[in-house]
């Protein structure tokens, strides 16, 4: 981004001599992917990471998280360290630039799991919440909704100790490691009833009291309401206008010479408009009055009612009319974008892994492709004109094989895979219809028709609204996930090297 922008590691040291730049692009900046642009769930799938995650009987897992992102960031920072180390060894202090690709941070996050697969000759299976050296080891319910343990046994003496106190059979004392490893689903078959009846605290306190590796599963109350976090004030109080105190989560640094101090809750919605605009950037008092009068700003949520909404001129541009005309430009851009993202979806997949879903999940790509030009058909037809849409209307459900009723909401997994496209050409046939209607649409909306209230169920939102939230968020929401699902099979993710 930064080379883009005209300040690439030259231009910058011509201008500051004694600069450290540091750059953490997704694949590097040299290579044939180095034009890519990076998301971190994406990154975590072509690193491998993805693949590892799962449980032995399912397929590929995402993080809850997207580990790229703070691992590239340590390593950046450490890059930066021996940056300005090595600068301080140069007579001449001379700048330093230091690049940090995430797929190589993270190529070193797992490399262990990469080294066993060259010395097997094949990836090791995924464990879910096992270990191949520790047995048993797992989460397990405890008392109350959605309350669980994590227990891991790393010998036979704590192994000895667990069935002491879960009453299991005298004969598995003795059990190796091989024979738990071997009869793991046997022994968590017991220990879960056990554990069932039990307060998750409760129950850490007495296994960690007799030597075992145990932990509650927290949740965020556990967090809040934990002991150990009070008595360090790690908790900050703050007194904030709109939602009265609460507890916010402190700053995990603490300095000897300088604690650290919270003084004042986050900013309320345009709380220092005056401050900023007129005292530090010269804006005039009448001027920002039209600023407000216009919604430009606001110092509490607007209604994002575009009709009747005064125009604020000046020099004699209408300000409102080009906001709305750049908005619509903005929704034919992104529309645009999401589709290219659908046809390129399938590029290179075989027609079942067009149809894969994850275990546990609800969505494959072809359903991705599916619901969300079902969507866009749904609002721009029938919510917006009151047409019939032209899903009906053309008899494409027959020509895809796709159902013809719903948009595969809400559904099991088991529903998921039951949305097969058949015909992937006439699906695509389908999809460039509702793209031209869609522009046709778009090209003949304007403020007021942003402003237009529409009824969706018991609500009402303007058309402007339902565009960006059901439409370009949504949607741009499954062409990720499509990039997501394609990189947990290792495929490379479409559109990312055209600004993705």
């Amino acid at each position: 981004v930064m080379a883009q922008l005209g300040f690439d590691d030259e231009t910058l040291l011509r201008l500051n001599p004694h600069i450290i730049h540091a750059s953490m692009p997704g694949f590097g900046a040299s290579g044939p992917k180095r034009t890519l642009v990076a998301y971190g769930p994406l990154i975590e799938a072509s690193s491998g990471l993805t693949a590892m995650m799962g449980y032995r009987d399912s397929g590929p897992y995402r993080s809850g998280i997207a580990w790229p992102d703070p691992v590239s960031g340590m390593n950046a920072a450490a890059g930066v360290l021996v940056a300005l180390w090595d600068r301080e060894s140069d007579p001449e202090r001379r700048g330093r630039a230091m690049e940090m690709a995430m797929i190589e941070a993270m190529g070193a996050f797992v490399g262990a799991e990469r080294l066993a697969a060259q010395v097997r000759g094949s990836d090791p299976p995924r464990l879910g919440n096992r270990h191949r050296s520790q047995a048993p080891q797992g989460c397990y319910p405890c008392a109350g909704a959605d309350r669980w343990v994590a227990i891991s046994v790393t010998n036979d003496a704590e192994w000895a100790a667990l069935c002491d106190m879960a009453g299991l059979d005298d004969a598995w004392r003795d059990w190796t490691l091989a024979q738990r490893l071997a009869c793991h689903d046997q022994i968590d078959a017991r220990l879960a009833p056990w554990t069932r009846s039990h307060n998750p605290h409760d129950l850490m306190a007495r296994l960690q009291a007799v030597g075992l590796v145990a932990a509650v599963v927290s949740d965020a109350r556990d967090l809040v309401e934990d002991p150990h976090l009070a008595e360090r004030g790690f908790w900050a109080q703050l007194d904030h206008p709109d939602v009265g105190p609460r507890l916010y989560p402190g700053n995990a640094i603490r300095l000897s010479q300088t604690p650290i101090t919270y003084r004042r809750p986050a900013p309320t919605l345009g709380q220092h408009d005056d401050e900023i605009l007129h005292g530090e950037v010269g804006v005039s008092l009448d001027e920002l009055a039209q600023l407000r009068k216009a919604g430009v700003i606001a110092d509490e949520p607007p209604a994002a009612r575009w009709a009747g909404r005064a125009a604020y001129s000046r020099d004699g541009r209408d300000i409102s009319r080009r906001i709305s005309m750049a908005a619509i430009d903005f929704m034919q851009q992104t529309l645009d974008f999401i589709h290219r993202g659908f046809r390129g979806a399938p590029e290179g997949l075989t027609n079942e892994q067009l149809h894969f879903v994850p275990e546990g999940q609800s969505h494959s790509i072809a359903w991705c492709m599916w619901h969300g030009v079902r969507i866009e058909d749904l609002f721009f037809q029938q919510i917006f004109q009151g047409k019939r849409s032209e899903w009906e209307t053309g008899g494409w459900a027959a020509k895809t094989g796709l159902p013809a009723k719903g948009f595969g909401t809400g559904q099991s997994t088991e529903d998921a895979r039951a949305i097969r496209i058949d015909d992937l050409e006439a699906f695509r046939a389908y999809q460039a219809r509702i793209a031209e209607l869609s522009g046709e649409f778009l090209a003949g909306l304007d403020e007021a028709g942003l402003g237009r209230e529409v009824k969706l169920g018991e609500r009402t939102e303007t058309v402007g609204e339902s565009i960006n939230l059901h439409l370009v968020i949504h949607l741009n929401g499954h062409r990720g996930e499509v990039n997501l699902l394609r990189g947990m099979m290792g495929f490379d993710p479409v559109l990312l090297n055209q600004g993705g």
